[in-house]
């Protein structure tokens, strides 16, 4: 190399720098105008752009902090987890350019989900579907963008190793960005309508599951008997799961009774103590429903949830295990299906048919959720928006990604970040698998399993490699 060549630093700082100060004078520029808006987005773009610059070989962060805060940022036509991929994978192409960054060879294990991707993309080929007009922000061609995102994200997360160090970084902003969720929720009380039975008002409740976060992260520390002995992890305990179980959003809920076994079935470990604390609380909570209508009172969005285990809740409408919006799109599922075998709706373009079904509707709770591909269930969501190889592409990815969850689980040492960390990821992939029945979407969940496999690879990897460099170290060490 010749003596004055500039090194890869002076370019990644002139590249990146070039860029600040054009975004700097475009926010300038606009507030000149009188473009407040414009002036805020650019603003917020330099400002994105610096804390990157800050986090350096860390930038692969802005991807776990997004997923978890998952807030919209006003006049900008992406949401946080989209933004996040678009950080992580052009930065992480710059990086790779310049040579920052030792990068192991992407895992061949992502060839999994190459058929699933594929597939996807050749109904898109087939029948078009824009960002525009029968797309819009949040469905039509909008859905592609969320799975071609999250699979080049996968693919550069596939490449980078997270040791215990990073482990214990991405543990503590996980933790952030969860807090900074339950924080959002407590500081809007007006959302806080528990008791309402107005169906309007079911969506208000939802706001609680930011609450999720912090009862997942919970277990991916801690075990039972590691979280009934101390007085703060039991009240963190209670308070998520009171407001999992308020939400109403019964494939959420489940998680209260399910992440427990989750965790025994990954590591092997408290199974017994598991079994015999959760039957106490079982007795409990059964106590509680006996005297329900009696000296208590419990609000109805917590009975929607606990239809699915006692039967005095069920049948009571909306509010009831069973719900006809539910029936009605599975329904019609099924029947494009039988037309439509191999390749479904052809993706997420509305056609006549969708439109002649959504304005036969009676009710019209259930118009937008064929257009929207909600059709709460992964099984028929898949086989409906692509037809039935796809859903079978879709079940070999997640038995990949089982069986990767299964793997590394007892190889990682417990107690430490890269377990805590393993597992968190770990514990989503068997909520998705468990629930898939009754909850699903074919863009959305296949969006976050791409990137939870992504993770999970790459914090393998970072175990791997430190797993490596004891060995050698043990193996040259001079009292071997």
């Amino acid at each position: 190399m010749a003596k004055n060549t500039p090194s890869t630093t002076t370019i990644y700082q002139l590249v990146f720098g070039l860029a600040f100060l054009f975004v700097s004078y475009g926010s300038v520029r606009s507030m000149m105008y009188g473009s407040a808006t414009k002036a805020k987005q650019i603003g917020f773009l330099a400002v994105a752009l610096a804390v990157v610059l800050w986090l350096d070989k860390l930038y692969w962060l802005v991807l776990p902090l997004c997923m978890m805060l998952n807030v919209k940022i006003p006049g900008i036509p992406f949401d946080s987890t989209e933004l996040g991929c678009i950080a992580l994978v052009g930065i992480h192409f710059i990086r790779a350019c310049l040579h920052r960054d030792a990068y192991v060879s992407w895992n061949r294990k992502v060839l999994a989900a190459f058929p699933l991707f594929f597939w996807i993309c050749m109904i898109w080929v087939m029948n078009p579907a824009g960002m525009n007009m029968l797309g819009g922000s949040s469905m039509g061609g909008r859905f592609y963008l969320k799975i071609v995102l999250s699979f080049f994200a996968m693919i550069c997360l596939s490449s980078i190793r997270l040791g215990e160090k990073e482990c214990k970084l991405l543990f503590r902003i996980l933790i952030l960005g969860s807090l900074l969720s339950v924080a959002l929720t407590v500081f809007n009380p007006s959302l806080l309508n528990f008791g309402d039975t107005d169906p309007e008002s079911m969506g208000t409740r939802y706001v609680l599951l930011a609450f999720s976060g912090l009862y997942y992260l919970l277990w991916s520390r801690y075990s039972l008997p590691e979280i009934v002995s101390s007085l703060k992890r039991l009240f963190i305990l209670f308070l998520s799961s009171a407001a999992l179980a308020l939400s109403g959003k019964r494939s959420v809920s489940a998680s209260i009774a399910l992440y427990p076994l989750y965790r025994v079935l990954l590591t092997g470990r408290n199974a017994v103590s598991t079994i015999l604390i959760g039957g106490i609380a079982f007795a409990a909570l059964s106590l509680a429903v006996a005297m329900d209508g009696h000296f208590l009172s419990i609000p109805n969005s917590t009975k929607r949830t606990l239809a699915m285990i006692y039967p005095k809740y069920r049948g009571r409408g909306r509010e009831g295990l069973h719900d006809t919006f539910r029936q009605e799109v599975h329904a019609y599922a099924k029947d494009i299906i039988r037309q439509h075998p191999f390749v479904g709706r052809r993706g997420f373009r509305m056609d006549s048919q969708t439109v002649y079904w959504m304005l036969s509707r009676q009710s019209g709770d259930q118009s937008g959720h064929a257009y929207a591909g909600s059709w709460h269930s992964a099984f028929y969501g898949y086989a409906a928006d692509f037809g039935i190889p796809c859903l079978v592409f879709y079940l070999f990815f997640l038995w990949i990604s089982l069986r990767q969850s299964f793997q590394y689980s007892r190889r990682i040492p417990l107690g430490t970040y890269s377990s805590a960390s393993y597992l968190f990821y770990s514990f989503a992939v068997l909520q998705s698998a468990a629930t898939m029945i009754t909850s699903g979407h074919s863009s959305l969940t296949t969006q976050d399993a791409m990137i939870r496999f992504g993770m999970l690879l790459a914090i393998a990897n970072g175990f791997d490699s430190e797993q490596s460099q004891r060995q050698y170290l043990a193996e040259t060490s001079p009292m071997s």
